[in-house]
């Protein structure tokens, strides 16, 4: 299932049984909520990790922690840590979807995974064990205006009138 595209918007999206990695010769700015890598940054890869083997807790992945896990898994890939942000998924990875959308000179690339069969149900479990550090980490990262003025924080369903 190894098969690499080129995407329109420049770069290429690399797939196997056990990552999807978008990769860019050129470095690009991302925004990302990612686990490892998140945040505001330059990175030459994205990678969607998918979780093959189910462990009871965090400290029991390889390397004690969800984030060490996707730092070796980079590595494993072939990629470069230092220039990446990593996503973990229990989606298949031939249950992808691409498509390209653009306006006037704008190209962007959409890549998703979905799954109906254990995501959201390992979703729930960790979300609900890690619910009050979820919550600390969002309250404390959650308003980007002060670095991107354009952006203001809208509830969703609720309109607001400027």
């Amino acid at each position: 299932m190894d098969t690499t595209i080129i995407l329109p918007a420049g770069g290429k999206l690399h797939a196997s049984r056990s990552h999807l990695c978008l990769a860019f010769e050129k470095t690009r700015f991302s925004l990302s909520t990612a686990i490892y890598g998140g945040g505001f940054k330059e990175i030459n890869y994205a990678v969607n990790q998918k979780l093959e083997t189910f462990y009871p807790s965090e400290d029991r992945f390889p390397g004690g922690s969800v984030p060490e896990f996707l730092r070796l898994s980079i590595l494993e890939n072939g990629y470069d840590p230092a220039k990446a942000c990593a996503l973990l998924t229990a989606a298949k990875m031939e249950w992808r979807s691409v498509k390209t959308f653009s306006h006037k000179e704008l190209l962007l690339d959409a890549v998703t995974t979905g799954g109906a069969e254990k995501t959201a149900a390992r979703a729930a479990t960790l979300y609900r064990k890690r619910r009050s550090l979820l919550s600390c980490r969002y309250d404390q990262y959650h308003d980007q205006s002060e670095y991107f003025p354009s952006f203001r924080h809208h509830d969703a369903g609720h309109h607001h009138d400027h």
